[in-house]
């Protein structure tokens, strides 16, 4: 009975030594992260966190769940990340935000799929963001544009900061999203800021 029992163990840590991923392969595996079930249950946006070798960076991806068919398709692409999916109130456009141009910016698009257009520009990146109620508007934090005196000071002595004197608050603005957002970006419409001061404000 002893002489069994040996080779029994030795096959299982066999087995069990054989399904240890290496650690390539759990860098690789990919991972659901945040995930936005659209107002009217049809679909479920979800992201997908990939590695990207290349840029020694772990990259997300968009994608969207039909539960009533079991369909699911990737609705998001490239080396950067698109994350943070949010449905319009009507179901109808799904807005996230992506470093896809530099600093991460909030772009719309359709369900279905197709190119995804930019809504904001802002020169320091777009933070949290949702819809308004009745889907008119997105509101976002962003510290805004950097002010003309620390631009200046850049260009003449490089960039630098100084700890405790260049901390930059975060405040709300308001973007409004018409149905039909122009293909010029420059007539669509420029967010409004609705706070200022010395306060970070956040969105919940």
């Amino acid at each position: 009975m002893f002489k069994l029992r040996i080779p029994a163990a030795l096959y299982a840590c066999a087995v069990a030594l054989a399904q240890t991923p290496t650690i390539d392969q759990s860098l690789s595996s990919k991972q659901p992260t945040s995930v936005d079930i659209s107002p009217d249950g049809r679909y479920v946006a979800y992201t997908v966190q990939y590695t990207n070798w290349e840029e020694n960076s772990f990259d997300d991806q968009i994608w969207v769940a039909i539960p009533a068919t079991g369909v699911k398709y990737q609705l998001t692409s490239g080396k950067k990340s698109s994350q943070g999916p949010r449905w319009s109130p009507d179901s109808k456009r799904l807005a996230f935000k992506s470093d896809r141009d530099g600093k991460f910016q909030i772009y719309v698009i359709a369900p279905a799929g197709g190119e995804a257009t930019q809504l904001t520009t802002e020169e320091n990146g777009v933070g949290a963001f949702d819809w308004s109620p009745d889907g008119a508007a997105i509101a976002f934090t962003s510290t805004g544009a950097e002010a003309k005196s620390k631009k200046d000071r850049k260009e003449k002595y490089g960039d630098f900061e100084i700890v405790t004197g260049d901390y930059t608050m975060s405040h709300l603005w308001l973007l409004k999203v018409p149905p039909d957002i122009p293909l010029d970006a420059k007539g669509r419409p420029k967010p409004e800021a609705l706070t200022r001061g010395n306060a970070t404000d956040t969105l919940q």
